[in-house]
Formats: C-alpha cells, structure tokens, sequence
C-alpha cells in the first residue's frame, strides 16, 4: 500500500495505514483498485489522514450502527432514533446490531472496570483493540465519564434480552432492537 501511495506522490502515517488495512480485503484486485480511489481521493495533499481512509473505504453501515450506539451511550433520543429509522431503511439485520450494541457496552463496562481499578482513561482507550476511530473518541470518553459499572450491566442485560427476543418472537426484530436501545439510552439519560 505505501508503495503504491508513494508512487502517487503521498504518505500514510501509521494510524490510517493500520485503519486502510482494518477496511481492506483479501483480494488483491480489489485491494488495488480501493488504493488507486484511496490515492485519487487525496490528491493533491502531502498524506492520506484516517479521514481520507474512512470517507473512501469506510463501511458506512458500520458507521451508521456506530453513531446509533454512541446515540444510546450520550442518552441522545433523537440522534438515535434518526439513526435506527436510517439502520432499518437500508435493511440492516437487527441481531448484528444487537451484537454490535453488546460488543460496544461490553468495551465500556472493561475500560470502566479498569478505571475503577486506577487506570488512566486516555492510556486505556489507546490500547483498544481494534482502536476506536478518532472520530468517535470524544463520545466514548464522555459515555465512560457517564456510565457506572453498575448502569453498565443494566444496559448489557437489557441489551441481552433484546438480542434474544429478537430470535425468540415474533415481535418485529426492528421493534425490539429499537426498544432494546432506546431503554439503555433512557439508563445513560439518568446517568446524568
């Protein structure tokens, strides 16, 4: 990949290679054709930056699911709820974002835990793996100033018993996903 940046006249700082490689697949073909876009797209700069990578080979499902999570974690109804009806529109599963949800508070309640434990917040946040996107580092920082270990596991419990609902019933999976959301944006709303 940096050679053929090179060729283009630009550099990749270790960040945004490491977050190029994350969005990347294993086909080289394709790979070269996504570099060639990546290079077109940062024309006329000195280097790619992680915002070239993630407007080019961003997954913007991905995305979309990341600002609903971030949106339950601040407690931002509205933010979430424009986010789902945009989740559902474009037909992504309910139980992947129920896993995705699981997986984001699951990372919350560890750094929280080592936190509580005497961590520096700002030294454990860059030992994540896989390390968050810069752009969403604000929004985890404020969203583990908020949320206790405690709230934490209400959240995961709730978030629990939605992704088994939606496997279970026949609610709608939109519904309970929704509603599965929408009550751990209520938790991180009297977090306050």
């Amino acid at each position: 990949m940096r050679g053929q940046l090179k060729a283009a006249g630009l550099s990749i700082d270790a960040d945004a290679l490491g977050y190029a490689v994350e969005r990347l697949g294993s086909d080289r073909g394709v790979t070269r054709l996504e570099i060639e876009k990546l290079a077109l797209y940062a024309m006329g700069e000195m280097a790619v930056t992680e915002a070239h990578v993630a407007a080019v080979l961003g997954d913007e499902s991905e995305l979309r699911m990341d600002s609903a999570l971030d949106a339950a974690g601040e407690g931002d109804f509205v933010r979430l709820d424009k986010e789902l009806t945009r989740l559902w529109a474009a037909g992504t599963s309910p139980v992947l974002l129920m896993r995705q949800a699981l997986g984001h508070f699951q990372r919350l309640l560890m750094l929280r835990a080592q936190i509580e434990d005497g961590a520096d917040a700002s030294s454990s946040l860059k030992k994540l793996r896989p390390p968050l996107h810069f752009s969403r580092e604000a929004s985890f920082r404020g969203q583990l100033a908020r949320w206790s270990p405690t709230r934490l596991e209400e959240a995961l419990n709730l978030l629990y018993e939605g992704e088994a609902m939606t496997k279970t019933t026949a609610i709608p999976a939109e519904a309970v996903s929704s509603r599965a959301l929408l009550s751990v944006a209520a938790l991180a709303k009297a977090a306050r």
